[in-house]
């Protein structure tokens, strides 16, 4: 094993702490969707949900960027996937905010099964493995706030 293999798998346990807590605000913000009886209010931590879930989805198109810059993952799709996802992350955060997080569940869900799938040798096996651990908590945050706003 080289030095930078040894190197990134000691990230590993720090990545999926600092992955647990960003899942924090998504919970949070759930619930206060399912409290919050004041219509304003309501829209108000939705909105923020939303920007919140499209900050994260443009930081994992970030990875994605950085393994491509470090040679790791090669080609236009790569570039494209690490691109797109903060662009149309945008795009829902300025639409309303049913919308927006109905399209920021499926979004996470597909880059996280792109992750997960199709990653592999661009992507280190560790990032990888704690795809699945962050992600589907993310899209099922998403998709019950989705549900809660249009009940």
């Amino acid at each position: 094993m080289t030095s930078p293999e040894i190197a990134s798998r000691r990230l590993a346990p720090i990545s999926f702490a600092l992955g647990l807590a960003g899942l924090a605000p998504f919970i949070l913000m759930t619930i206060a969707l399912f409290l919050i009886a004041d219509g304003s209010l309501r829209a108000f931590v939705a909105h923020g949900l939303a920007a919140y879930a499209a900050i994260i989805l443009s930081f994992l198109g970030g990875v994605r960027y950085g393994a491509a810059l470090a040679g790791e993952a090669t080609g236009a799709l790569n570039l494209v996937t690490a691109a797109v996802p903060a662009v149309l992350g945008w795009i829902f955060v300025i639409a309303r905010p049913d919308v927006a997080l109905l399209g920021l569940a499926v979004l996470h869900v597909l880059l996280g099964a792109l992750d997960l799938f199709g990653g592999k040798g661009s992507l280190p096996q560790w990032y990888r493995a704690q795809r699945p651990w962050l992600g589907v908590p993310v899209g099922a945050t998403l998709l019950i706030a989705y549900l809660v706003l249009v009940r």
